[in-house]
């Protein structure tokens, strides 16, 4: 079964994956699952914003995608989903 940290960090990685359906079922009372799966899409482009300054060749840790999500209330919004995982 594929973790949550696993499917962040691939994300992350700019990998296009879907999620397995256990993982979607378990998140379905919490988060709108459609959406989650349309965010984990732009978290490669969340971190490249949140670390123009420094940036991150491969994210390896899922404190780097909170601490890039931690940057602005617009990515907390705009990835709501994800935001909510991260605090699972």
């Amino acid at each position: 079964m594929q973790s949550f940290e696993n499917l962040l960090l691939k994300a992350a990685n700019g990998e296009v994956l879907k999620p397995e359906q256990s993982l979607l079922a378990y998140l379905d009372r919490d988060i709108d699952t459609e959406k989650f799966a349309i965010q984990l899409h732009m978290i490669t482009d969340m971190i490249k914003n949140a670390f123009q300054n420094h940036p991150i060749k491969s994210v390896t840790n899922v404190r780097t995608i909170a601490e890039g999500m931690s940057q602005s209330e617009v990515f907390k919004r705009m990835l709501g989903g994800v935001h909510k995982v991260l605090k699972l």
